[in-house]
């Protein structure tokens, strides 16, 4: 199988792929066969980090993290069996490849009608949206402000806090351009935001025809 190493520092170019064997999964894990991995920005800085004591270095050789959708092939001793043939997402330390292991515990089951994109959403952005509405207090009627509402994690939230019964939710963007974007998403307000030249955050609501 292909998997994916860097075995110095650097820009993408340090990137590889290698071969090497198909993994066996241990006990209470699952053997998944790759659909699509959501690569992550941390490990741009941590394929780039030279500095032994910063948080961001990693030993050498060292891989990819990021939100793995795809099927299980086999499951581990002390894993449910009948995981194998199921679709599931999960973030992994070392994603890129065509085969993974990952711990059964961490699965989120991805449904066969999802997109690849979509379900890349389910183990990490989506959990960290719901968690973000759960420790607000969300209770049916509320007004929620979502910062940065068209982003990854922001988009999520705005369509979360609908379904879960908020009154009024407002989205913050950085251009016009996204207000159609959070109207689809069920976003009843849009706030464009722009830097200063003092380097403070403005807030303007859009003018008329800007939110069609």
């Amino acid at each position: 199988m292909r998997r994916v190493r860097y075995h110095s520092h650097g820009g993408p170019e340090v990137l590889a792929v290698e071969e090497a064997d198909i993994p066996q999964p241990g006990p209470g894990q699952v053997l998944i066969r790759t659909e699509a991995v959501g690569l992550n920005y941390v490990d741009v800085q941590l394929r780039r980090e030279t500095a032994r004591d910063s948080i961001w270095y990693r030993p050498l050789p060292a891989t990819l993290t990021g939100d793995v959708v795809g099927t299980v092939e086999d499951a581990g001793p002390d894993a449910d069996p009948a995981l194998a043939g199921s679709r599931v997402a999960v973030l992994l330390e070392d994603a890129c490849a065509d085969y993974v292991i990952a711990d059964a515990d961490w699965l989120a089951p991805a449904p066969d009608g999802l997109s690849a994109g979509a379900a890349s959403m389910l183990p990490t952005v989506g959990a960290v949206a719901l968690g973000a509405l759960r420790s607000g207090g969300l209770t049916e009627g509320d007004t929620v402000l979502v910062t940065s509402g068209a982003g990854g994690i922001g988009h999520l939230t705005v369509q979360l806090a609908k379904l879960r019964g908020a009154g009024t939710v407002i989205a913050t963007a950085g251009s016009a351009a996204k207000f159609s974007f959070l109207k689809e998403l069920g976003a009843d307000v849009a706030v464009k935001t722009t830097a200063s030249r003092a380097g403070r955050t403005r807030c303007g609501v859009p003018r008329r025809g800007e939110w069609t």
